[in-house]
């Protein structure tokens, strides 16, 4: 568990700037998203509509070739 813990604190020391720019950028967005509620509203309406009509698709492709659809969908909360 140690030598995990030294492995992320290594990642992060080294990818620290980068951090700090997501931060930032973070910042900027979350006020712009305050500022502008009825196009932020907007935007997350295309994307939440984009996902869904992608996890669709995936979902007939996959009950198409014969894979359950179940069992992907809770491999992926348990990996």
């Amino acid at each position: 568990m140690a030598v995990q813990a030294r492995t992320v604190q290594a990642a992060i020391s080294e990818n620290r700037v980068w951090f700090v720019i997501l931060g930032v950028l973070f910042i900027i967005l979350g006020i712009a998203a305050i500022s502008f509620p009825l196009l932020t509203t907007i935007a997350a309406k295309i994307f939440l509509g984009w996902l869904f009509l992608i996890g669709g698709i995936v979902q007939i492709v996959q009950r198409v070739n014969g894979v359950s659809s179940f069992s992907i969908s809770w491999s992926v909360f348990f990996i």
